[in-house]
């Protein structure tokens, strides 16, 4: 358990952040990053996270949680969007 705590000490905030989300998936943790640190070196980093989640997943529910998520005013928002529209028939 030291290690652990050793191994987390010296992290910035938004990176630990980061790390739990991609541990965890968590798309409402996901949602508070954006809106805590919207100019963190790892917004970037999550949103493609999330974005190849998806591609993977491939399901229409998928694509609607990634909607809900992801900040939009990023360019990627409205790639999803029409992506979204074509494949799933959505009208998200």
């Amino acid at each position: 358990m030291g290690t652990l705590s050793i191994s987390n000490c010296g992290k910035p905030p938004d990176q630990k952040a980061y790390e739990e989300i991609l541990a965890t998936m968590s798309m409402e943790k996901a949602k508070r990053f954006f809106d805590n640190y919207p100019k963190s070196q790892y917004r970037d980093k999550l949103i493609n996270e999330i974005i190849v989640w998806c591609q993977q997943e491939n399901t229409d529910e998928c694509y609607k949680i990634a909607i809900d998520t992801l900040p939009k005013d990023h360019p990627q928002y409205n790639k999803i969007i029409t992506y979204y529209k074509k494949h799933f028939g959505g009208k998200k």
